[in-house]
This record gives structure tokens, sequence and C-alpha cells, in this order.
């Protein structure tokens, strides 16, 4: 079991002079949602599947992922009916630090968020987030991926 320490802003644009990687596309459905409690997700990405327990939380939270192959994922896809996501995704290196900028397909397109994962909670705390960065959305639970699935 790992923890996940993440960061996560809104984006209006990216800058032009930003170099991004050719996007993945994720497709991400939730098995169990329980109100103030755990999730339980699978999720496409690219030709990659996986099998992902979140505990609740925003900054720091309790994590466990396993990569899965497409069968099972194919079994478990229609269950998530009602309660998915689309997204494309973009790596970016920014200094020291790699940023996730997820822009959303389907009823949020348009939307840009940038994720930004940190090995402490100390250096996320003291992360100074660029200056092209909008609002910090990281205890806000609407833009949880999983609130916005369902």
């Amino acid at each position: 079991m790992g923890w996940e320490i993440e960061r996560k802003f809104l984006i209006e644009r990216l800058p032009g002079d930003i170099t991004r990687t050719k996007p993945v596309n994720i497709s991400q459905g939730y098995l169990i949602l329980c109100e103030n409690g755990p999730e339980l997700r699978i999720r496409s990405m690219g030709k990659r599947y996986y099998l992902t327990i979140k505990e609740e939380g925003s900054l720091k939270r309790k994590e466990i992922e396993t990569e899965i192959t497409k069968a099972p994922f194919n079994s478990l896809w229609p269950h998530t009916q009602g309660k998915r996501i689309e997204k494309q995704r973009y790596s970016i290196n920014y200094g020291a630090r790699k940023i996730f900028i997820d822009e959303f397909a389907g009823k949020y397109a348009g939307l840009l968020m940038a994720e930004i994962e940190f090995p402490n909670e100390k250096q996320a705390i003291e992360y100074d987030p660029p200056p092209w960065f909008g609002k910090e959305i990281t205890h806000n639970p609407k833009y949880r991926n999983r609130n916005m699935a369902c």
C-alpha cells in the first residue's frame, strides 16, 4: 500500500512555450463509491488497465493500484455505467517536477486540471506553483474525479 500525495489546480490555458507529451486517453469508471469512504475504480490508459482502491482524503491518501489485463477490465466496465469520466492526459516536465494535465471530455469538455505528485507532505505544502496555474482545487470535493463521474 502506498500514499498518494498530490495538489490539483485549474488551468485556463497552457502557455504557448510549454512542450507536452502526446496525450494518453483515459477511461475511468467507479465500481464502489462510499460517501466519506474508499473508492474502487478501474481505468484504461492507452493499452494498460488498472484496478485502484483509494481512501477518502485530499492532499494525502492511501492508494493501492494493481495493473490488470484487458479481460477483467472489460468484464467490470459495464458495472461502472453512470459513474465514468473520460479525459486525455498530457505530462509536462516543468523545473524539477512532472505535471500531469488532464483535459476532460463529455459533460466536462474543456476543463483543464493540473496534478502534481510529491514524495512527502512537506514538499507538497512548500510547492510554489507556476504563474499559469489557476485556482487551487486540492481540497475542493467538486473537482474530485469520483464526484465528477456521478
